[in-house]
């Protein structure tokens, strides 16, 4: 975990970990939406007219993604595991700074003793596993990684995996300048522009901005509300509260249309036919991570603890509507003068 220190400077600075929410790289929910963009990264920073705050990671606890203190618990074991494997040394690393850019930091998981290696650990949840294949990186990990390399100068960085709580992985980068400096280049205008320019960056993600909101008017106090006549005001009130009834009738209506779809499929993966496929997926149980959490001191492999507290299977429906044929382009086609 980060020391006072650390987070302190971490404040005044860009961290690995920033990177791929600042290029929209990170993990993505359903919807396409990323977990934490760059809106997240700038309330956290220092600027002119005010501190940054220090976000709780885990006030969102999903499946999808398994809270940030899960891994933190579990880097230890993942570079025990890699140690073994490689038989490449690593102790846990600390805040480091850039040598020549000073809002430039990273905080390896462990780096090599005797090697230019550095060491990422990552633990993956089931729902993720599709955007880990095994012959590359998800971008967003690539992009911490290759920042990490160019903060602290190693020559190549390993990423240690437990994909699915059972799978342990490995994979390798090495240095490219070429990328490296690109990647400064792109940062250095998001630092410049919205952390010393102390500038809100924009988001047309509403989940992003409402956390920004949350965090930045956390501490009101107030008992008495603001008086408000406008009738902007006043439209906006009304158009949300026919959104939200209109979203609890699609609510019901869809879970009523998958009952029937399921009910139909039974014991089948799915049903399809010239509309497309609709799948009733089954899924392994879900892990309780916070049982994983308070259990992982007392000794046993990590694996065995992951699977002691996975729920039952489930199933999940999906809909795959076919594409629509391309109609045949009756135009004239144009010439090129000659």
């Amino acid at each position: 975990m980060l020391t006072p220190d650390e987070i302190a400077m971490r404040r005044k600075a860009i961290g690995s970990s920033d990177v791929p929410k600042i290029l929209g790289l990170g993990p993505r929910r359903e919807n396409g939406r990323p977990f934490r963009g760059p809106l997240d990264v700038w309330v956290t920073k220092d600027t002119a007219s005010r501190p940054g705050m220090q976000l709780d990671e885990n006030d969102e606890e999903t499946d999808e993604l398994p809270p940030p203190m899960i891994g933190h618990l579990l880097e230890r074991t993942i570079l025990d595991i890699y140690t073994r494997q490689t038989k490449i040394v690593v102790e846990p690393g600390r805040t480091v700074r850039h040598p020549t850019i000073p809002w430039a930091v990273a905080t390896p998981d462990g780096l090599a003793s005797q090697f230019s290696i550095g060491c990422e650990c990552k633990v993956v949840g089931a729902r993720m596993m599709h955007e880990w294949p095994r012959d590359s990186l998800p971008a967003g990990v690539e992009a911490q990684c290759r920042w990490a390399m160019g903060v602290t100068g190693r020559s190549r960085w390993d990423v240690a995996a437990l994909i699915g709580g059972t799978d342990f992985r490995i994979y390798t980068l090495r240095r490219e300048m070429d990328i490296e400096r690109e990647l400064i280049r792109q940062i250095e205008v998001f630092w410049q522009t919205y952390v010393e320019g102390d500038c809100e960056p924009p988001t047309d993600d509403p989940d992003e901005l409402q956390r920004y909101l949350r965090y930045r008017y956390r501490n009101g106090g107030a008992e008495s509300c603001l008086r408000d006549d406008s009738e902007r005001t006043a439209t906006t009130v009304r158009r949300l509260a026919e959104v939200k009834r209109q979203l609890a009738t699609f609510e019901c209506e869809e879970k009523t249309l998958e009952n029937e779809l399921c009910r139909a499929a039974g014991d089948h993966y799915g049903i399809e036919g010239p509309w497309g496929r609709f799948l009733w997926i089954p899924m392994e149980g879900r892990v309780r991570w916070r049982d994983v959490a308070e259990t992982i001191a007392a000794g046993p492999p990590a694996t065995e603890i992951v699977e002691r507290f996975r729920g039952k299977p489930y199933r999940v429906p999906q809909l795959h509507l076919a594409k629509a044929k391309a109609r045949p382009n009756r135009s004239r086609p144009v010439v090129a003068n000659s």
